[in-house]
Protein backbone atom coordinates (compact mmCIF):
# COMPACT_ATOMS: atom_id res chain seq x y z
CA UNK A 1 0.00 0.00 0.00
CA UNK A 2 2.56 2.35 1.08
CA UNK A 3 4.64 1.48 -2.47
CA UNK A 4 1.97 1.78 -4.53
CA UNK A 5 0.97 5.63 -2.22
CA UNK A 6 4.36 6.84 -3.62
CA UNK A 7 3.95 5.65 -6.89
CA UNK A 8 0.82 7.52 -6.95
CA UNK A 9 2.07 10.56 -5.82
CA UNK A 10 5.19 10.71 -7.87
CA UNK A 11 3.27 10.13 -10.60
CA UNK A 12 1.06 12.95 -10.13
CA UNK A 13 4.23 15.63 -9.15
CA UNK A 14 5.57 14.54 -12.28
CA UNK A 15 2.51 15.45 -13.93
CA UNK A 16 1.81 18.52 -12.22
CA UNK A 17 5.78 19.47 -12.97
CA UNK A 18 5.38 18.82 -16.53
CA UNK A 19 1.93 20.19 -17.31
CA UNK A 20 3.41 23.48 -15.45
CA UNK A 21 6.46 23.82 -17.52
CA UNK A 22 4.51 23.31 -20.66
CA UNK A 23 2.42 26.30 -19.43
CA UNK A 24 4.78 28.91 -18.92
CA UNK A 25 6.76 27.56 -21.95
CA UNK A 26 3.46 28.43 -23.80
CA UNK A 27 3.12 31.81 -22.27
CA UNK A 28 6.66 32.49 -22.93
CA UNK A 29 6.52 32.88 -26.47
CA UNK A 30 3.99 36.17 -27.31
CA UNK A 31 3.88 38.64 -29.91
CA UNK A 32 5.53 41.91 -28.83
CA UNK A 33 5.20 45.48 -29.66
CA UNK A 34 6.81 46.34 -32.84
CA UNK A 35 9.05 49.84 -33.61
CA UNK A 36 5.76 51.78 -35.02
CA UNK A 37 3.72 50.57 -31.83
CA UNK A 38 6.97 51.86 -29.52
CA UNK A 39 6.80 55.03 -31.25
CA UNK A 40 3.35 56.25 -29.47
CA UNK A 41 4.77 55.88 -26.24
CA UNK A 42 6.09 59.50 -25.71
CA UNK A 43 4.71 62.38 -24.45
CA UNK A 44 4.18 65.63 -26.54
CA UNK A 45 2.20 68.89 -26.20
CA UNK A 46 -1.04 67.07 -26.55
CA UNK A 47 -1.01 64.30 -23.92
CA UNK A 48 1.13 63.48 -21.61
CA UNK A 49 1.95 59.62 -21.11
CA UNK A 50 3.12 57.89 -17.78
CA UNK A 51 3.88 54.78 -16.44
CA UNK A 52 1.96 52.85 -12.98
CA UNK A 53 3.44 49.52 -12.96
CA UNK A 54 3.32 47.64 -16.20
CA UNK A 55 0.37 50.07 -17.21
CA UNK A 56 0.27 53.13 -19.59
CA UNK A 57 -2.00 55.83 -19.14
CA UNK A 58 -2.25 58.61 -21.84
CA UNK A 59 -3.82 61.90 -20.14
CA UNK A 60 -4.95 64.58 -22.43
CA UNK A 61 -3.88 68.00 -21.40
CA UNK A 62 -7.64 69.42 -22.12
CA UNK A 63 -9.73 66.18 -21.73
CA UNK A 64 -13.20 65.52 -21.66
CA UNK A 65 -15.04 63.81 -18.49
CA UNK A 66 -14.68 60.30 -20.84
CA UNK A 67 -11.87 57.69 -20.13
CA UNK A 68 -11.04 54.51 -21.71
CA UNK A 69 -9.76 51.36 -19.83
CA UNK A 70 -8.13 49.05 -22.65
CA UNK A 71 -7.28 45.18 -22.16
CA UNK A 72 -4.67 43.91 -24.55
CA UNK A 73 -5.48 41.28 -26.28
CA UNK A 74 -4.26 37.50 -25.39
CA UNK A 75 -0.69 36.62 -25.43
CA UNK A 76 -0.21 39.98 -26.73
CA UNK A 77 2.26 42.78 -25.16
CA UNK A 78 -0.04 45.58 -23.89
CA UNK A 79 2.49 48.21 -25.34
CA UNK A 80 1.22 46.81 -29.12
CA UNK A 81 -2.34 48.64 -28.34
CA UNK A 82 0.12 52.24 -27.58
CA UNK A 83 -0.75 53.69 -31.16
CA UNK A 84 -4.92 53.12 -31.01
CA UNK A 85 -4.34 54.27 -26.84
CA UNK A 86 -2.26 57.17 -28.19
CA UNK A 87 -4.52 58.66 -30.95
CA UNK A 88 -7.84 58.29 -28.94
CA UNK A 89 -6.23 60.39 -25.91
CA UNK A 90 -5.08 62.77 -28.77
CA UNK A 91 -9.07 63.20 -29.09
CA UNK A 92 -9.61 64.44 -25.34
CA UNK A 93 -10.38 60.93 -23.92
CA UNK A 94 -8.04 59.83 -21.12
CA UNK A 95 -6.84 56.17 -21.89
CA UNK A 96 -5.32 53.58 -19.45
CA UNK A 97 -3.76 50.74 -21.16
CA UNK A 98 -3.62 47.93 -18.38
CA UNK A 99 -0.64 44.78 -18.47
CA UNK A 100 -1.37 41.32 -17.36
CA UNK A 101 0.12 38.68 -15.73
CA UNK A 102 1.65 36.15 -18.92
CA UNK A 103 -0.31 38.71 -21.34
CA UNK A 104 -3.69 36.99 -20.60
CA UNK A 105 -6.19 39.16 -19.67
CA UNK A 106 -7.96 36.53 -17.62
CA UNK A 107 -5.19 36.42 -15.05
CA UNK A 108 -6.53 40.05 -14.18
CA UNK A 109 -10.07 40.35 -15.08
CA UNK A 110 -9.94 43.33 -12.34
CA UNK A 111 -7.35 45.26 -13.65
CA UNK A 112 -9.68 48.13 -14.65
CA UNK A 113 -10.46 48.19 -10.86
CA UNK A 114 -8.05 50.77 -8.93
CA UNK A 115 -8.73 52.91 -11.97
CA UNK A 116 -12.42 53.21 -11.54
CA UNK A 117 -13.77 56.00 -8.66
CA UNK A 118 -16.78 57.92 -7.82
CA UNK A 119 -15.51 61.29 -9.57
CA UNK A 120 -17.67 62.57 -12.45
CA UNK A 121 -15.58 60.57 -15.53
CA UNK A 122 -17.78 58.40 -17.67
CA UNK A 123 -16.27 54.88 -17.69
CA UNK A 124 -15.86 53.03 -20.56
CA UNK A 125 -13.90 49.72 -21.30
CA UNK A 126 -12.99 47.71 -24.12
CA UNK A 127 -10.41 45.09 -25.03
CA UNK A 128 -9.27 43.07 -28.20
CA UNK A 129 -9.65 39.64 -28.41
CA UNK A 130 -9.46 37.53 -25.35
CA UNK A 131 -8.93 41.29 -23.30
CA UNK A 132 -12.64 41.86 -24.90
CA UNK A 133 -13.66 38.40 -23.04
CA UNK A 134 -12.25 39.70 -20.10
CA UNK A 135 -13.38 43.32 -20.22
CA UNK A 136 -16.95 41.70 -20.86
CA UNK A 137 -16.70 39.72 -17.97
CA UNK A 138 -15.72 42.54 -15.19
CA UNK A 139 -18.55 45.03 -16.56
CA UNK A 140 -20.94 42.10 -15.80
CA UNK A 141 -19.87 42.33 -12.41
CA UNK A 142 -19.52 46.11 -12.60
CA UNK A 143 -21.88 47.81 -14.86
CA UNK A 144 -23.13 49.98 -12.75
CA UNK A 145 -19.90 52.17 -12.74
CA UNK A 146 -19.63 51.42 -16.07
CA UNK A 147 -20.69 53.61 -19.14
CA UNK A 148 -20.22 51.35 -21.76
CA UNK A 149 -17.95 48.51 -23.51
CA UNK A 150 -15.76 48.19 -26.72
CA UNK A 151 -15.30 44.85 -28.08
CA UNK A 152 -12.30 44.76 -31.53
CA UNK A 153 -12.22 41.79 -32.90
CA UNK A 154 -14.29 40.14 -29.80
CA UNK A 155 -17.43 39.06 -28.30
CA UNK A 156 -18.88 38.90 -24.47
CA UNK A 157 -20.21 35.76 -22.86
CA UNK A 158 -21.96 37.33 -20.10
CA UNK A 159 -25.21 38.24 -20.91
CA UNK A 160 -25.41 41.62 -20.54
CA UNK A 161 -28.61 42.74 -22.91
CA UNK A 162 -31.03 43.88 -20.13
CA UNK A 163 -28.51 46.43 -18.83
CA UNK A 164 -28.65 50.28 -19.73
CA UNK A 165 -25.09 51.22 -21.36
CA UNK A 166 -24.05 51.33 -24.84
CA UNK A 167 -21.60 48.75 -26.54
CA UNK A 168 -19.72 49.00 -29.66
CA UNK A 169 -18.14 45.76 -31.43
CA UNK A 170 -15.50 46.82 -34.15
CA UNK A 171 -14.79 43.25 -36.74
CA UNK A 172 -12.37 43.21 -39.24
CA UNK A 173 -13.43 41.22 -42.58
CA UNK A 174 -10.72 39.20 -43.71
CA UNK A 175 -10.23 38.08 -39.95
CA UNK A 176 -9.29 35.11 -39.95
CA UNK A 177 -8.59 34.62 -35.73
CA UNK A 178 -11.87 35.48 -34.21
CA UNK A 179 -14.06 32.48 -33.61
CA UNK A 180 -17.11 33.96 -35.97
CA UNK A 181 -19.52 31.07 -34.86
CA UNK A 182 -18.79 32.30 -30.99
CA UNK A 183 -19.15 35.84 -32.33
CA UNK A 184 -22.45 35.38 -33.67
CA UNK A 185 -23.48 32.92 -30.74
CA UNK A 186 -22.86 36.14 -28.49
CA UNK A 187 -23.94 38.50 -30.40
CA UNK A 188 -27.44 38.93 -28.45
CA UNK A 189 -25.11 39.26 -25.00
CA UNK A 190 -24.35 42.74 -25.54
CA UNK A 191 -26.83 45.98 -24.87
CA UNK A 192 -27.68 48.71 -27.40
CA UNK A 193 -25.43 47.15 -29.81
CA UNK A 194 -23.70 49.25 -32.55
CA UNK A 195 -21.87 46.71 -35.31
CA UNK A 196 -19.00 48.13 -37.29
CA UNK A 197 -16.97 46.66 -39.61
CA UNK A 198 -13.44 47.28 -40.97
CA UNK A 199 -13.63 46.20 -44.59
CA UNK A 200 -9.94 44.53 -45.57
CA UNK A 201 -8.71 44.75 -41.96
CA UNK A 202 -7.57 41.64 -40.29
CA UNK A 203 -7.46 41.05 -36.62
CA UNK A 204 -3.55 41.41 -35.68
CA UNK A 205 -4.24 45.28 -36.92
CA UNK A 206 -6.54 46.40 -34.15
CA UNK A 207 -2.82 46.43 -32.49
CA UNK A 208 0.85 46.81 -33.89
CA UNK A 209 2.70 43.44 -33.10
CA UNK A 210 3.51 41.92 -36.48
CA UNK A 211 1.19 39.21 -37.92
CA UNK A 212 -0.57 36.59 -35.76
CA UNK A 213 -0.67 32.85 -36.61
CA UNK A 214 -3.62 32.35 -38.74
CA UNK A 215 -4.74 35.27 -39.47
CA UNK A 216 -6.27 36.68 -43.02
CA UNK A 217 -4.35 38.67 -45.87
CA UNK A 218 -4.85 42.42 -45.21
CA UNK A 219 -6.46 45.21 -47.73
CA UNK A 220 -5.93 47.94 -45.54
CA UNK A 221 -2.50 49.30 -43.79
CA UNK A 222 -2.28 48.79 -40.12
CA UNK A 223 -2.10 52.63 -39.66
CA UNK A 224 -4.98 53.34 -41.65
CA UNK A 225 -7.25 50.22 -39.68
CA UNK A 226 -5.76 51.69 -36.32
CA UNK A 227 -7.31 55.52 -37.61
CA UNK A 228 -10.53 54.15 -38.35
CA UNK A 229 -10.88 52.25 -34.91
CA UNK A 230 -9.63 55.02 -32.89
CA UNK A 231 -12.41 57.42 -34.67
CA UNK A 232 -14.75 54.83 -34.22
CA UNK A 233 -14.30 54.55 -30.50
CA UNK A 234 -14.32 57.98 -29.95
CA UNK A 235 -17.48 59.30 -31.62
CA UNK A 236 -18.84 56.35 -29.79
CA UNK A 237 -17.56 57.77 -26.59
CA UNK A 238 -18.33 60.98 -27.25
CA UNK A 239 -22.03 60.55 -28.27
CA UNK A 240 -23.36 58.02 -25.72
Amino acid sequence: MKKALRNTLIIIGTTTLVLTGAFFGYCAVFYHADEYALSFLDSDDVIEITKNGGDYIFTPKAGTDKCFIFYPGGKVENKAYAPLCNMIAHSGIKTILVSVPLNLAFFKIDAAKQYINEDNCHYYLGGHSLGGVAASSYVSSNYSSISGLVLLGSYCTSNLSDKKFKTLSITATNDKVMNWENYKKYKSNLPNLSEISIEGGIHSYFGSYGDQKGDGEAEIDKEEQTKLVSSYITEFMMNS
